[in-house]
């Protein structure tokens, strides 16, 4: 992640999802993202957040992962581009083909995200930057 094999702006667009928390130098990782993007690109980051309630519990304290803050991710991102856009979605996966039953979990994850004070708390924070 942080010696990409790609040539300098290679890419218009460059995605990564829950890859910087695995990274020991996501300054560097970010960077690299930065390289390969051409001027124009876009780079969309996806991170897990460590307050998600769930997450919290599974992820950082049972496995050790150490995922992003909402604050910190913001503060990442914004010293990398002035032209970024975030946002934190409620996201997971059910094993159902209930079609009602989806409706319905679907119905509450659109909830979640309307709730101002939630949104610290949801799954997801994502990252959509131009590079400049």
């Amino acid at each position: 992640m942080c010696n990409l094999p790609f040539r300098d702006k290679s890419f218009d667009l460059v995605f990564e999802k829950d890859v910087l928390h695995h990274v020991k130098n996501n300054v560097k990782a970010l960077e690299e993202i930065l390289r390969i993007t051409k001027t124009g690109g876009y780079i969309i980051c996806v991170e897990a957040n460590r307050y998600n309630p769930i997450f919290y519990v599974h992820m950082t304290l049972m496995r050790g992962h150490q995922h992003f803050s909402k604050n910190f991710f913001k503060r990442v991102m914004k010293t990398y581009s002035k032209y970024v856009y975030f946002l934190a979605v409620e996201s997971r996966v059910y094993p159902t083909k209930n079609k009602r039953l989806l409706r319905l979990i679907h119905y509450f994850e659109d909830l979640l995200e309307s709730m101002p004070l939630v949104r610290n708390y949801l799954c997801y924070n994502i990252a959509i930057a131009k590079k400049t």
